[in-house]
């Protein structure tokens, strides 16, 4: 079992709430720098439409927008920027929404913690 913010030690994280999606970064999560990766969804999920964002599970930051592109019929890739908060133990979700071609909509989350 991985841990909750599976994102702050590991390279390769299975989704909290669909555990047949994994993400994997290109390098360490670190503040005010690009981020990239790319997800894998299950070879049966055809993405018709999808969208990411960053938002702030203990604060309230708005909805950061996550550049995606889609590299496949059921992968993303992607890049993120992670701001700088004055909260000294910010928990951030990077959420993806995405609408299969049979008309069914997931919300994907993975949440992360960025310590002071």
């Amino acid at each position: 079992m991985q841990s909750e913010y599976c994102l702050n030690n590991k390279l390769e994280c299975v989704a909290r709430d669909q555990p047949n999606v994994v993400i994997m970064l290109q390098q360490s999560i670190k503040l005010e720098q690009p981020i990239s990766f790319e997800i894998q969804f299950p070879e049966d999920w055809n993405l018709a439409e999808f969208d990411g964002r960053l938002v702030g599970a203990n604060m309230y930051m708005g909805r950061i927008p996550v550049t995606l592109i889609q590299s496949s019929s059921n992968n993303l890739s992607g890049e993120m920027i992670v701001v700088a908060c004055t909260h000294a133990n910010m928990v951030w979700k990077l959420e993806v929404e995405v609408l299969l071609d049979n008309g069914q909509r997931k919300v994907i989350h993975w949440p992360f913690a960025m310590n002071d």
